[in-house]
């Protein structure tokens, strides 16, 4: 069973209509994960505004030392809420690897 690991990067939710619409707990989530063409991609989800998911991605080519801005994964959010679920979503379907499920840690 393969695991998507998403580190806390912001707060806690601490407003209890966020807790009662999202399942995230906190209002930034980093994933980071190889792509379907080898990029090692970092993502930010976040999605405070009306609950809708919105990431900012990124990849470094590693021939060039430059980090790019990650399109695909952009167009996987739009949408879909800010939730474990659909962050799942969005990631196994531009991911190398297919995540069963996801684990939130500090």
């Amino acid at each position: 069973m393969k695991i998507l690991q998403l580190r806390k990067m912001g707060m806690d939710f601490y407003d209890d209509h966020q807790k009662a619409i999202s399942d995230c707990g906190n209002y930034r989530l980093r994933a980071e994960f190889t792509d379907k063409q080898g990029y090692n991609v970092t993502a930010d989800f976040t999605g405070f505004w009306r609950n809708t998911l919105d990431v900012d991605a990124s990849f470094e080519d590693t021939r060039s030392g430059y980090c790019y801005r990650y399109k695909p994964l952009k167009e996987q959010t739009k949408g879909r809420t800010y939730c474990l679920k659909d962050i799942l979503k969005a990631v196994n379907s531009v991911s190398a690897e297919q995540y069963d499920d996801v684990e939130i840690f500090s």
